[in-house]
């Protein structure tokens, strides 16, 4: 997928996506043990890893955009001046999230926003589980959500998707053709000049694929992971086939 424009529009059109919500489920899954050192992968404008930075963790943010970590790079730079002890804490990597390294294994590692259903290939999927392992701790924790096929039906039926602001609009549709999603957004943003009154197209094309939950399941477990559970939409209710989003949470074992 190409993120060079769509970066600069990115937070624009994820604003409304429930990132107060990820952090508090995160949070939730942190409170049992001394957890210092985080890793989030798929990490794009860093929207999760600063205000975590900003709490004090040591926070390495991974993507492979350059753009999208352009962005978030000057947001750290940014940061409130009452978060300056927490700016040094946060850097950010462009990597693959299959073959990222860490100097040192760290507490934890997670990944959000349905980063890894962009990853549609099963040994690829397998190869980020081991890579994962290998840069977690003994008793380290991995979190990350995925899409469901429940979920990917529901955006076939229910697309196409529109929004029409006076300075950005897109069109998106879908097709979901199981297990693998084709997502299609044509984009409009306003020029500068807001007395010229043309806009810049942008075109996106994103795959994305639905795993089955036991598969991941499994996969985790012969990758080293132990307890692992699965749970539904934010909650720590466990996930069913009507789940959408189901969270992922899995341990090293010790």
């Amino acid at each position: 997928m190409a993120y060079e424009s769509f970066a600069l529009v990115y937070d624009r059109l994820m604003a409304e996506m429930p990132y107060d919500r990820w952090l508090a489920f995160l949070q939730q899954c942190l409170a049992d043990g001394d957890v210092r050192t985080l890793v989030d992968l798929g990490c794009g404008t860093g929207n999760l890893a600063l205000p975590l930075a900003a709490q004090g963790y040591r926070v390495m943010g991974v993507d492979n955009s350059p753009e999208m970590l352009a962005i978030a790079e000057q947001k750290r730079l940014n940061m409130h001046s009452g978060a300056g002890h927490a700016v040094g804490t946060l850097q950010f990597v462009e990597s693959d999230m299959c073959d990222f390294e860490t100097p040192e294994p760290v507490d934890a590692v997670y990944s959000f926003c349905d980063s890894i259903n962009y990853v549609t290939e099963e040994a690829d999927v397998q190869r980020l589980f081991a890579n994962v392992r290998r840069a977690l701790r003994a008793g380290g924790l991995f979190v990350f959500d995925v899409h469901t096929d429940a979920k990917f039906a529901e955006y076939a039926e229910s697309q196409p998707f529109v929004l029409n602001d006076d300075d950005l609009a897109y069109i998106w549709t879908c097709d979901y053709e199981a297990p693998l999603i084709h997502h299609a957004l044509t984009i409009f943003v306003a020029h500068d000049d807001e007395h010229d009154g043309s806009f810049a197209r942008i075109d996106e094309f994103h795959v994305q694929r639905a795993y089955d939950l036991d598969w991941l399941r499994n996969e985790l477990q012969k990758a080293g992971f132990a307890d692992v559970k699965c749970y539904a939409d934010f909650t720590f209710e466990a996930a069913d086939n009507r789940t959408g989003r189901a969270f992922v949470v899995a341990r090293v074992a010790l």
